[in-house]
């Protein structure tokens, strides 16, 4: 994914879970606890929906510095690595590599 991609994972995720009254838009710069209202049980979730989503781990250390939407982005950013050929973080060319061989022994041919 590249940072816009995650940004509208992280933004995506982040509104799934804002469930108070009146429904704040949530931008790069919202806050969870100040702007959304979010407790700990709430940061937890976003924490966990976040891993399982983007298939990373944040350490719970790294997580306690996290307040707004941009943080997770940056933190992804500095603490994947990333790839100018597949322009994502993280880099992916493994596994489209994997699925381009598979399906040229299939006989497909991929331009």
């Amino acid at each position: 994914m590249n940072r816009q991609e995650l940004a509208d994972v992280v933004l995506g995720i982040t509104q799934t879970l804002n469930d108070s009254d009146q429904v704040s838009p949530v931008f790069l710069d919202t806050n969870f606890r100040r702007d959304l209202g979010f407790d700990d049980l709430d940061c937890l979730h976003l924490h966990l929906l976040i891993e399982d989503k983007l298939d990373v781990s944040i350490p719970d250390e790294d997580w306690r510095d996290i307040e707004a939407v941009a943080h997770i982005i940056d933190w992804l950013i500095q603490n994947q690595p990333y790839c100018p050929h597949c322009d994502c973080y993280p880099c992916r060319c493994d596994e489209v590599a994997a699925v381009t061989e598979a399906v040229e022994r299939q006989g497909v041919v991929i331009h």
